[in-house]
């Protein structure tokens, strides 16, 4: 790669041309941010969104809890308002321990959504949506784990003979000092108890098992605390329910299964999983095997097409719930330093990359073999 007069951002044009030029017939996109708080995410990841409705890609997963993904989900398709003040996951970042970050954060991913949907708006009624397909849906577990209780309370309470498994949900709810493991406990048995009741509701059931899933691995964590090894376990375990999650949700059971477009973070969206590493070249912590390469190969085997895009992010701000907002400065040698001094273009073709090579991640330095990790590498100044 030569030297170029001057950075230049990528038109939703020029993306979307890429795109068709290698995959004639793509059927889901992954958009693989390497920063979930960095200043220019949300622009960057509008355009390609907005390349993907025009071609018909109008399922769309996020890495949020299913009980959360759902307001989005209404939103989207209605418009209202109160349905970006649901998301629980949200009402945490913005809860006065986690500071303006936390504050900024969230007012970003509305603003973010409200633009979201005047774009789907708009291609709808162009008819680039075949049949008005336009869904969203969440592949992560519960971050709040009184969000997927509080959908479990409800879906109990509308059930035939919910009564008792309400009221026994409503105690999870109200832990009364009872602990992260305590409460894990009692909600899997609260669960086993649903599953053998005669017709048990599969909407209850989805719920509880989200609640239990949520508590155990917010009770797996406060285990781990600060080991690092320890820590990366859990998180593994994490990874192999987002794996599941994302292959039931959008691996097509039909022919005319809708096209889709999966966001979240870079990590857990790979081809394949070839070696990925947090810290600069050298470092040995390696990341676990991803739900993105597990889903990819779901895809592959059904036949449908799969385009895996990274996006980096150059200097800017950070802005992380419960922290002060910083400067990230791209790691000497890295994708992000390359296409700053205008070394490289706005979106290259990562097989074209040899070995291993450095990048940045959560505004620290990451390194891995790119060209068997994703295809595309598109970048925001």
């Amino acid at each position: 790669m030569g030297p170029r007069a001057k950075p230049r951002a990528l038109t939703a044009e020029e993306f979307g041309a890429r795109l068709d030029a290698r995959w004639p017939r793509l059927h889901c996109c992954f958009l693989g941010e390497t920063d979930h708080f960095a200043e220019g995410r949300n622009g960057l990841v509008l355009q390609a969104v907005d390349a993907l409705l025009l071609r018909g890609h109008g399922r769309i997963a996020i890495e949020m809890g299913r009980h959360d993904a759902q307001h989005l989900d209404r939103y989207l398709r209605g418009g209202d308002e109160d349905d970006l003040r649901r998301p629980a996951l949200w009402s945490l970042a913005e809860a006065p321990s986690t500071g303006a970050a936390g504050h900024a954060w969230v007012r970003g991913e509305r603003a973010f959504w409200r633009s979201l949907r005047r774009c789907a708006q708009r291609h709808l009624e162009l008819g680039h949506l075949a049949g008005g397909d336009l869904s969203v849906v969440g592949y992560d577990l519960e971050q709040a784990p009184g969000a997927a209780l509080a959908s479990a309370f409800q879906q109990a309470s509308g059930a035939t003979q919910g009564g008792e498994l309400r009221d026994r949900i409503a105690t999870l709810q109200r832990p009364a000092g009872a602990n992260l493991e305590q409460r894990a406990r009692s909600a899997a048995d609260v669960l086993e108890e649903a599953r053998d009741r005669p017709n048990p509701d599969p909407r209850l059931l989805e719920a509880l098992e989200d609640a239990c899933r949520s508590l155990e691995h917010h009770a797996a964590l406060a285990r781990a605390g600060s080991d690092p090894l320890a820590r990366a376990r859990v998180q593994e375990r994490r990874e192999g329910w987002l794996a599941r999650r994302l292959i039931e949700a959008l691996t097509p059971a039909a022919p005319s299964a809708p096209r889709s477009v999966v966001l979240g973070h870079a990590f857990h969206l790979t081809r394949s999983n070839a070696p990925l590493f947090w810290g600069p070249i050298g470092s040995d912590l390696r990341h676990w095997d991803t739900a993105g390469a597990s889903l990819h190969n779901a895809l592959t085997q059904a036949g449908r097409a799969t385009a895996v895009t990274w996006l980096l992010f150059g200097s800017g701000r950070r802005r992380a719930p419960g922290s002060n907002p910083t400067t990230v400065h791209p790691a000497p040698g890295s994708l992000e330093r390359q296409f700053a001094a205008g070394a490289c273009p706005a979106l290259i073709d990562l097989a074209q990359l040899e070995g291993d090579q450095a990048f940045t991640a959560n505004g620290a330095p990451a390194h891995g073999a790119l060209a068997d990790l994703a295809d595309l590498a598109l970048f925001a100044h």
